[in-house]
């Protein structure tokens, strides 16, 4: 193998790895780290039933401790299942993940998930607000920075960074790559091996991220540790989804490329350089 085919080779390697890697943080950046995303995320998460089900007991269970006790805990139950599913919930959720996702990549110790549930009941259920009195907020999640395997305004940075870097060295490197490749389709196959492994490698990280949050969620007020754990596990899939599709795409065309480009089909024996 020339030397300028081992370059190529290398190149092609570097924008496969580029390209899976900046289309994934692509992703990230704007359905993750951008605030209005972020929310996006959130309501998304919400229409998963373990995470309804999940806020909706932590709900009743902070509000059914601020009520007297004659008040049938049924009657919250409906009150807070009404309130979740309404619009004016959608929105109250939409700031306080807004505010949870500041909190996260700003580097603060603690992120917290509040809703001015006071505002939410007061459309839902006018006399139940009166016997609470002055509500507060109920507090949906608290996030640690500490327990996070990794820092979140550090990982923000560097989603930043790849999306804005990846895709235009995936681009400039496989073009030069096949611009200083002797044999193309071997280029190719480099490509799509690099994109093949960094594939797998993300769903490798995907799933070490998945079992790490898992691990750190507790219980709360209404809620066991087996149910936090399934609406964790939820809203992590659903966060992530776009990441997944980005191996999934990375790994199947990587594959591909892999076969067609590296395999031994159709290539001469005694293969000599090309004259020029």
């Amino acid at each position: 193998m020339s030397g300028r085919q081992a370059l190529a080779l290398l190149l092609a390697a570097v924008a496969g790895l580029a390209a899976v890697a900046g289309a994934s943080a692509w992703w990230m950046r704007d359905a993750v780290v951008d605030q209005s995303g972020f929310a996006d995320r959130a309501a998304a998460a919400l229409e998963q039933g373990a995470v309804r089900d999940a806020v909706e007991r932590e709900i009743v269970a902070q509000v059914t401790d601020r009520l007297p006790p004659e008040v049938p805990r049924a009657r919250v139950r409906d009150v807070v299942r009404a309130a979740v599913a309404s619009t004016a919930f959608d929105l109250e959720l939409a700031g306080a993940a807004a505010r949870f996702n500041d909190e996260l990549v700003q580097g603060d110790a603690t992120a917290t998930l509040d809703v001015d549930i006071g505002r939410v009941l007061e459309q839902t259920d006018p006399e139940l607000v009166a016997l609470l009195g002055d509500v507060g907020r109920a507090r949906v999640a608290r996030v640690h920075a500490a327990d996070l395997p990794v820092n979140p305004a550090r990982a923000a940075d560097l989603v930043r960074g790849l999306a804005a870097v990846g895709p235009p060295l995936a681009f400039f490197a496989l073009a030069a790559a096949l611009a200083a490749a002797r044999d193309r389709r071997s280029a190719l196959g480099a490509f799509g091996l690099a994109a093949l492994v960094a594939s797998l490698l993300l769903f490798a990280g995907l799933e070490l991220g998945r079992a790490a949050v898992r691990d750190e969620v507790r219980g709360g007020t209404g809620l066991s540790t087996a149910q936090a754990r399934d609406a964790a596990v939820a809203a992590w899939r659903e966060a992530t989804g776009g990441v997944r599709t980005v191996a999934i795409a990375g790994a199947a065309g990587g594959l591909v490329l892999t076969i067609a480009g590296l395999g031994p089909w159709g290539r001469r024996r005694g293969y000599a350089q090309p004259s020029t």
